[in-house]
């Protein structure tokens, strides 16, 4: 168990990771998710079940992390040293956030970025998945590198909803 957020204890689980207080009434919900005592309010991270079979860290942040990853942890299916899995993985994340994005950040504004896909090529060559893309521009200092993220995710997110609508629009023409 971890402190992922300032005050609260942090448990890994296969539908995300709980954050809870240790403090108060029992939590039935919040410790049957995570198969132990939680007191007090808890909330979930990620959300819904199965969501870290996508949500994962890149290979390219996996393999130069200082310690190997349970490609098991935050599931189901690692039983043996699941905790430890758990907390190392836990703290790829914390770390991923708190170093290595900031890091990136500080390099990039010394690079010249003509192109979306240079910037999404850097982006995993370090490690980094676009879901962070936010978290990003918000360490960036640049201002045109700023507006130039901002196209990016305003771009994605436009791409999904269109793609919904129309598979919206298909499913009701059949």
């Amino acid at each position: 168990m971890s402190t992922f957020v300032e005050g609260m204890k942090s448990i890994c689980v296969s539908e995300g990771i709980i954050h809870h207080r240790d403090t108060g009434v029992y939590n039935l919900l919040a410790s049957s998710l995570s198969g132990t005592h939680i007191r007090g309010d808890a909330y979930i991270m990620y959300g819904l079940r199965g969501r870290m079979l996508y949500n994962q860290l890149r290979p390219e942040f996996v393999k130069n992390y200082k310690v190997p990853l349970s490609s098991d942890a935050c599931s189901g299916f690692g039983q043996r040293n699941h905790s430890t899995h758990n907390e190392e993985i836990l703290q790829a994340t914390i770390s991923l956030k708190t170093r290595h994005i900031p890091k990136f950040a500080q390099e990039l504004e010394n690079v010249y970025i003509d192109s979306v896909g240079t910037l999404i090529n850097k982006l995993h060559n370090y490690g980094i998945n676009i879901r962070y893309l936010g978290l990003l521009r918000g360490m960036v200092k640049n201002q045109r590198l700023k507006s130039f993220i901002l196209l990016e995710m305003v771009t994605r997110c436009l791409k999904n909803f269109i793609k919904r609508k129309i598979r919206a629009i298909q499913s009701t023409q059949r």
